[in-house]
């Protein structure tokens, strides 16, 4: 493949944002949030998090962690919640009668995704 080249795919290392919800007692709603994001970004967040979980990684060693040590998790469940634009990029129009969906994760049925 070669080397990556930042100026298509973006600098490797960026400032996320990752927020962890208990749906229920077997199911964990994991947001990510971040300026860009990189190819199986998301899917390798949440296979460095199961495995602190498992014992196998120390939480520290996230942030450090060569990708070969990181399995990527499955696809299943992945969902994309919303993307923002900047604000020169025009907000598409809404079909008529359909209301603001912005989540809260305050709110208890934030994430409720229909059983797998």
């Amino acid at each position: 493949m070669g080397p990556l080249d930042p100026a298509y795919y973006g600098m490797p290392e960026k400032v996320v944002s990752v927020a962890l919800k208990q749906a229920s007692k077997h199911r964990i709603i994991v947001l990510v949030s971040t300026e860009k994001f990189l190819y199986k970004m998301c899917r390798r967040i949440v296979g460095a998090l199961v495995e602190v979980g498992r014992g196998c990684m120390a939480p520290e060693d996230i942030s450090s962690v060569s990708r070969d040590r990181v399995p990527t998790a499955p696809p299943f469940g992945l969902c994309l919640d919303r993307a923002k634009f900047p604000a020169c990029f025009p907000e598409p129009p809404r079909p008529q009668g359909e209301e603001d969906d912005t989540h809260n994760m305050e709110d208890p049925t934030f994430g409720a995704c229909p059983p797998v």
